[in-house]
């Protein structure tokens, strides 16, 4: 009946909240339940969170902002959104969360409170960031230039864009074989497009027609999937 359905969707909602690191706040923002995964996550207690503002828990600077008062008023208007704040664990603890926020809505389509779902992303975001480095590092240092598997190139660091002697509007989206002189063999993109890295002695033709010889290194880059892209 409708009465033990009812009971059992509480239950399932009850198991969820308790499984995953999550809270339940009001519209006014005001935490009102707090899972016990939520409090391993944080270091927190359910006596230090339950009652505050769930502002409290991320850096103020991202609560300052415009856009968080559009942010907000799409919850209160039922639509979903995902977020990453930085959080301030217990003992200063910095950490990057994943915050979803699911509005809940009574059988008048009115939103009566919103579900937040934490995920901390700090290992990626590290990963990004180190990544990130790396790169700046090598544009600084080295003569770099973007291609697409198609062979199209997508960008160039200046120490490129001199070599040649062009402008970085003058040449995105020229094929690489503009730059070459002659066309590559077919083979040579798609075994690029494969994954494989390629290193050779190769002829670059600068903006007045000269030719200079170098050493290049092709590296794919691939996506999360391991695809090359």
């Amino acid at each position: 009946d409708l009465a033990s359905e009812n009971a059992e969707l509480r239950a399932s909602l009850r198991a969820l909240m308790r499984g995953q690191p999550r809270l339940e706040i009001g519209l006014d923002g005001f935490v009102r339940f707090v899972s016990e995964q939520f409090c391993v996550l944080t270091g927190l207690t359910d006596d230090e969170l339950l009652g505050k503002h769930f502002s409290t828990l991320f850096d103020p600077a991202a609560f300052a902002r415009k856009e968080f008062r559009e942010f907000w008023a799409d919850l209160t208007t039922g639509r979903v959104r995902s977020e990453v704040f930085k959080h301030f664990g217990k003992f200063g603890r910095e950490t990057w969360v994943r915050v979803t926020f699911c509005p809940v809505q009574d059988t008048n389509e009115r939103v009566t409170k919103i579900l937040l779902s934490f995920m901390d992303v700090s290992e990626s975001l590290g990963r990004e960031a180190d990544s990130r480095a790396q790169l700046e590092s090598l544009s600084r240092m080295g003569t770099i230039a973007e291609f697409g598997i198609d062979g199209t190139l997508l960008g160039a660091n200046k120490s490129y864009l001199d070599l040649l002697g062009y402008r970085l509007e003058e040449v995105l989206g020229k094929h690489h074989d503009v730059f070459a002189g002659v066309p590559s063999e077919a083979r040579f993109w798609d075994e690029l497009a494969g994954g494989k890295l390629h290193r050779d002695r190769r002829k670059v033709r600068t903006r007045d027609g000269r030719g200079i010889w170098f050493f290049v290194a092709y590296s794919p880059v691939f996506d999360s999937d391991g695809k090359a892209y």
